[in-house]
């Protein structure tokens, strides 16, 4: 057995026959014979060796060709598998018995957007599908009041926005969207191994992967919700054409912070694309947009400063929220953070990050650039209202945008 967060260097030696291996999270292997890396939930290889009775194959493995898997081997949901390859009679693929294998699938990373996707309306299409019905049903009686009724007219956009009805609604709808895209497009959902979400949708990600349930990631998200209204008093504004560098001097110079790193090229790429929103209170972001007409515009779905330092006194309230959530290491996918633009790898950091989260940057594009060149996802699926991340992708990348799948457009 290799234990948790364990590290094999070429040095000791190589593994040429196994009785047993269960590779425990985050372990790295590397020999000659065995190459592991983010286990679990990233990349497993083993190259030419023989498996032996009972292995266990973590989640979201790439299992390489000339690997024979012996007599109840167990591959896990989500093992990608290439041809080359013999189970034998008992052996378990996605939970099937098998004696033969499927060519490996390309990898594909869900995106949860953040609060302002929200608009009047945006369940009206998710509860004709009878497990998305199921859930804005069970969302309304935890909350304790109709939450269809509240995103649907004749309420308006103005209540809609305020953030504790926002971030639950929001919440909702995107988790009743996964379900949707679960009936509509089941093969392109079965790839994804990889999930994300920019701000508040980090959460949504987290119950998308099976680190919390959805009871629980509600009942989190209306607290977190709740502690960040109590900081209001503060606006954002997005910033667009601008380089990094003057991006900050704009923002020292109007005592606002840069909350969000959407599209970021620095200086030296195509810095034309780049886009940040910034967060302070309302007589800063004033300054700023008043200043930069051409670059710069208030937003008007958003009513704080998220992710600045004026959320910190929210972050007491939510950690004892996310201390008491029944959180685990997620189950079907791997989870980005968006403190560090990595992905998670404990339950402790978990915990930590997200209540930093409130007052950090959020690093989006790192998250995306981490997807496509450490871990090679071939194709993004936003799910959610409304389709932002799709229109950041089409800035940071024209080729992945093109590709991009967006529940909002598949819904119609």
């Amino acid at each position: 057995k290799i234990g948790k967060r364990c590290f094999i260097s070429p040095e000791n030696g190589g593994f040429r026959e196994i009785d047993f291996m269960d590779i425990g999270d985050d372990a790295v292997l590397m020999t000659p014979h065995i190459h592991a890396h983010y286990t679990d939930h990233g990349t497993l290889q083993f190259c030419g060796i023989k498996i032996g009775d009972g292995a266990v194959c973590n989640a979201g493995s790439s299992i390489m060709p000339l690997t024979t898997y012996g007599d109840g081997c167990h591959l896990r949901p989500f093992t990608n598998t290439l041809k080359g390859q013999h189970c034998e009679a008992g052996a378990g693929y996605y939970g099937n018995p098998a004696v033969k294998v499927l060519p490996m699938r390309p990898k594909a990373a869900v995106l949860f957007p953040g609060q302002g996707a929200q608009f009047i309306g945006m369940f009206d299409t998710l509860i004709k599908f009878k497990t998305a019905a199921a859930l804005v049903a069970r969302a309304s009686e935890i909350l304790g009041y109709d939450l269809h009724a509240v995103a649907s007219a004749p309420h308006t956009a103005d209540e809609l926005n305020d953030t504790a009805i926002a971030q639950p609604a929001l919440f909702v709808a995107e988790l009743a969207a996964a379900e949707m895209m679960r009936e509509l497009r089941p093969e392109e959902m079965e790839c994804a191994v990889y999930a994300a979400g920019f701000s508040l949708g980090e959460v949504s990600a987290l119950v998308f992967s099976g680190a919390l349930s959805f009871d629980a990631g509600l009942r989190l998200v209306r607290m977190r919700a709740e502690a960040m209204k109590s900081c209001q008093g503060g606006a954002m504004a997005n910033l667009r054409g601008v380089r990094r560098s003057e991006a900050h001097r704009l923002a020292r110079e109007s005592g606002a912070t840069i909350a969000n790193f959407c599209v970021d090229f620095g200086d030296d790429g195509p810095w034309e694309k780049n886009i940040y929103v910034l967060g302070g209170d309302p007589v800063a972001i004033e300054k700023l947009v008043a200043s930069n007409g051409s670059s710069a515009k208030k937003l008007r779905t958003v009513a704080g400063a998220f992710h600045t330092r004026q959320m910190a006194p929210a972050q007491k309230a939510l950690r004892r929220a996310v201390k008491a959530a029944p959180l685990v290491m997620p189950q079907r996918c791997m989870v980005y953070s968006n403190a560090t633009g990595e992905p998670y790898t404990s339950v402790s950091e978990m915990r930590k990050l997200l209540v930093r989260q409130i007052v950090a940057p959020v690093l989006w594009h790192r998250i995306v650039l981490h997807m496509q060149q450490q871990e090679r996802v071939a194709r993004f699926i936003e799910i959610g209202p409304l389709n932002q991340l799709s229109k950041m992708m089409g800035a940071m990348d024209t080729s992945a945008a093109e590709t991009m799948i967006a529940s909002h457009d598949v819904a119609k």
